[in-house]
């Protein structure tokens, strides 16, 4: 009963990777390929950076937000049943009201258009 030793072979240079003795062996992209792939993720990162304004955010409504509030009070009111406060669930639900109800502040401290 002794320590079995593998021998580890690794060839870098054509392109390939070997393991002599490993079940899963691949080759490595070819440089060209990977300089192409780099180039145009750098590429799409440049287009993202210089538009940030394209993209708006969705634009929602006093009513909208506070028919929100009003469905995750429904839901808090049904686990409050079961659940203390202290409930993940429930203190979720709380976060997400306070978040609203932020929102709607900042809506009515806008001034009108």
């Amino acid at each position: 009963m002794g320590i079995q030793f593998r021998p580890l072979l690794l060839i870098i240079g054509t392109g390939a990777m070997f393991c002599a003795g490993c079940a899963n062996t691949q080759a490595l992209p070819p440089q060209t390929e990977v300089t192409n792939r780099l180039s145009d993720l750098e590429r799409r990162v440049e287009n993202l950076e210089v538009r940030p304004n394209s993209v708006q955010r969705p634009y929602r409504s006093k009513e909208e937000l506070q028919a929100q509030i009003d469905s995750l009070q429904k839901q808090r009111d049904g686990l409050s049943k079961t659940y203390t406060s202290a409930h993940p669930a429930i203190t979720d639900i709380d976060r997400k009201v306070s978040i609203l109800q932020k929102q709607i502040k900042m809506l009515e401290e806008q001034p009108a258009p």
